[in-house]
């Protein structure tokens, strides 16, 4: 059986609750910033 691994990571970011949400939402922020991911 495998160890559980869990990594957290906390960060301040000098924006709005709202743009940190549309950033991490929004499939125009998440290709531009995040790999070319695509978020459904």
């Amino acid at each position: 059986m495998q160890d559980e691994i869990v990594v957290r990571k906390e960060l301040d970011l000098n924006a709005p609750v709202s743009k940190v949400w549309e950033a991490l939402t929004s499939s125009d922020y998440t290709k531009k910033y995040m790999f070319a991911l695509d978020v459904e």
